[in-house]
Parts: C-alpha cells; sequence; structure tokens
C-alpha cells in the first residue's frame, strides 16, 4: 500500500500536465501513487497524460463530462489507498522532496495535516513570494486550527498539503450533500471539514510547491462572468459551511467568526468590482449579484472595514476611489444605517442607489472621526 496518494484533476492544460506529472514521478519518495482524474477535457490534455501511464503508479480515471475541480478530487480521493492524501493542480508543479518533506513532518509530529509554503512563477519564469500563503505557524492543535482557517490565518488552499486520509473518509457525508458545480471558491469547501476533523496541524516554510500565475487561468482572468461566478460560488460555499457548523454543533463556537470571513469574502467582490469602469453595466451587474446575495451584510462588512481604515488612517483593501465614486450618490441622504439593518428594504432599491445608506454611515464618520483627508 502506498503512504501517500495524490490527486491531479486535469481540464484543458495539455501545455502544462507533462511539467506537472513529470516532477511527480521524479519525487525522492517512492512509495507514492498518483491518481489523474480527466475532467472531460476537450483538449489533448489526455493524450499528454497517456505518455506518462508507463509508470505503475500512476492511476488514468476519464469523467465524461466536466464537473469541476470540487468533484474532480473527490472523484480521485475515493480511489485513493495511502495514509495522507494530497492533490496538485495540473498546471503547476512541484520540488522533488515535496512529497517526503510533507509526510516526514506530518509522521514526526503524529499531524493530521501537514503544510509547505508556496513560490508563484509568471508566464515569463519570473518568481514571485505569495504573501497570503506564507504564516508563523509551526505546530497548532485541536480547536485553534479551525479558529486559525477562519481567520485566514491558515490559508485553505489544498493544493500545498497533506492530510490523514481518515479525515476524508469522516467528511464524505458532507461532500455527498454538493451538486453544484463549484469553480471558484472550491478550495475552501474541500478543506473546511478536512480542517475541522483534524487535532494537529504542522508547517514548513520550505517553498515546495510551485504555483503558475496564468493570466488565462480561472483564479487570475478578470472577466464579468468569472467576478459573477465568484460571487454565487462563494456565497454557496459559505452557506454550506454554514450548514457543516450547524450540524456539528459548531456554530456557537466558531459561528461569529465565520460571519466575519463572510464579510471579508464580500469586501474580496467588492475590491474586484473596482477594476470596471465606474457606471459601466458590468459593474452594475456585479453590484446588482453581490446585495441579492449578501442584503444587509453587505453594508456591515463595508461598514466594519471603513471603521477598520479610519483607525489605520488608510482603507485596507483600496476602496478609497470606489467610497469616492458612490459618496457622490448619497449627499443629502436622510435614512440611516441602522434603519436598513432593521428594515431590510428590497434588494432592487440598491440597483439604482448602490450602497445608498452604507455612504451615509461612511459619511457621518468622516465628520466624527476627521482622520481622512480630502473628501
Amino acid at each position: 500500500m502506498p503512504k501517500v496518494s495524490i490527486v491531479v484533476p486535469v481540464f484543458n492544460t495539455k501545455d502544462y500536465i507533462g511539467d506537472c506529472l513529470s516532477s511527480l514521478i521524479r519525487q525522492t519518495m517512492a512509495d507514492i501513487e498518483i491518481i489523474i482524474v480527466n475532467d472531460g477535457s476537450t483538449d489533448s490534455s489526455a493524450t499528454e497524460i497517456h505518455k506518462y501511464l508507463v509508470d505503475s503508479r500512476l492511476t488514468y480515471i476519464e469523467l465524461e463530462h466536466n464537473v469541476g475541480t470540487f468533484h474532480a478530487r473527490l472523484k480521485g480521493w475515493q480511489a485513493c489507498r495511502g495514509d495522507y492524501i494530497g492533490t496538485v493542480d495540473s498546471d503547476d508543479w512541484v520540488e522533488p522532496d515535496f512529497i517526503e518533506t510533507l509526510y516526514n513532518l506530518a509522521v514526526q509530529h503524529d499531524a493530521d495535516v501537514a503544510e509547505c509554503g508556496l513560490i508563484g512563477v509568471t508566464e515569463n519564469g519570473r518568481t514571485e513570494v505569495i504573501p497570503w500563503a506564507d504564516h508563523n505557524h509551526r505546530f497548532v492543535s485541536d480547536d485553534e486550527i479551525l479558529k486559525l482557517v477562519l481567520e485566514r490565518g491558515i490559508w485553505h488552499i489544498a493544493a500545498n498539503k497533506l492530510f490523514r486520509s481518515s479525515l476524508f473518509s469522516a467528511s464524505e457525508w458532507f461532500y455527498q450533500r454538493v451538486f453544484e458545480k463549484i469553480v471558484v471558491a472550491d478550495d475552501k469547501l474541500l478543506t473546511f471539514p478536512l480542517f475541522a476533523s483534524s487535532r494537529s496541524f504542522v508547517s514548513t516554510k520550505q517553498r515546495l510547491y510551485c504555483y503558475r500565475l496564468r493570466s488565462e487561468s480561472t483564479t487570475h482572468n478578470r472577466v464579468v462572468e468569472h467576478d459573477l461566478r465568484h460571487i454565487e460560488d462563494s456565497f454557496n460555499v459559505d452557506k454550506y459551511i454554514s450548514e457543516y457548523l450547524g450540524e456539528m454543533g459548531l456554530l456557537s463556537q466558531y459561528g461569529d467568526t465565520h460571519e466575519m470571513n463572510v464579510r471579508q469574502e464580500i469586501l474580496l467582490s467588492l475590491r474586484n468590482i473596482s477594476c470596471y469602469e465606474p457606471g459601466s453595466h458590468n459593474r452594475r451587474r456585479l453590484y446588482a449579484k453581490i446585495v441579492e446575495r449578501y442584503k444587509d451584510r453587505v453594508l456591515l462588512a463595508l461598514h466594519e472595514n471603513v471603521l477598520a481604515s479610519v483607525d489605520s488612517g488608510r482603507y485596507v483593501l483600496g476602496l478609497e476611489s470606489e467610497l469616492q465614486v458612490l459618496r457622490k450618490h448619497v449627499v443629502g441622504a436622510e435614512n440611516s444605517f441602522h434603519a436598513v439593518l432593521k428594515n431590510h428594504y428590497p434588494y432592487a432599491y440598491f440597483l439604482y442607489r448602490p450602497l445608498y445608506f452604507m455612504m451615509k454611515k461612511v459619511e457621518r464618520l468622516v465628520f466624527s472621526f476627521k482622520k481622512v483627508k480630502d473628501w
């Protein structure tokens, strides 16, 4: 039986899958298995994959239709036999000692989860440190793990980690209720129940996972359809996580922290909106989608962000220009921020006057704290 199983979900990455599989075949740890899941690719990815199947450690699964990375990974993990399981994206690659280092780290500390650092690699070969993937947590145990995940102290990405396989077995009941095709935030949905079930987490700062920064990838492609999907998928993922916490009796312990995490997702979506031309049709579509899904939580998120930003003397997510634009729409507003929270005005109202009541609160903050200049 292999000690470690790695799943590689593949969808239309014919130009990159060879680098990925070569890096896994050359691992210093030999007692591994590699499960390749072709998620309905329409390019020549399958042809490239078959060049590597002479290695008996590789298993090939071909799905008839594209189901998305989340479900493709689950298909692969269901076939795994290793004591620890992991996943590597098909357009990335890993250092030769990636698996051995993480496995030895996990065994040494009897850890349920082991993590390494990432290094970003641009299309022209330039390397970049991934700041959101770096943290100072060497060893974490018990309830502190999930708290740090929700606080983003431990990042929820799956690809730079090994998980004890029993965590997956304990979480299958949860995965089986997810029927949507999750394209964005799939890592968060995949790893959350694993973290919730784990009792020990260990990490190394060694950057052994090479994360390819592709302009055309799902993560980096700035098109309105992707940003709309980001809002929808993030909302659904957070809904599933809330349900999980409720069914596991963890809402009283983690509910507030989870809500804070949701509001941070809202701010990230608003930051994406700021990339579009003010007053444009796409910008209005995105505003409408956020308010449709999150309603008054949008106001809470922005209110908290403005408070934090005023206290620190800056807008932490670069929303200052966005607030300046919105401020022009609300001078002279009569209704207060609290009236919105109390009465839950229909979201259609916001389609014509975006974030109307939040800006009333911004006005009050500006005059109260007198710390924001040049308005």
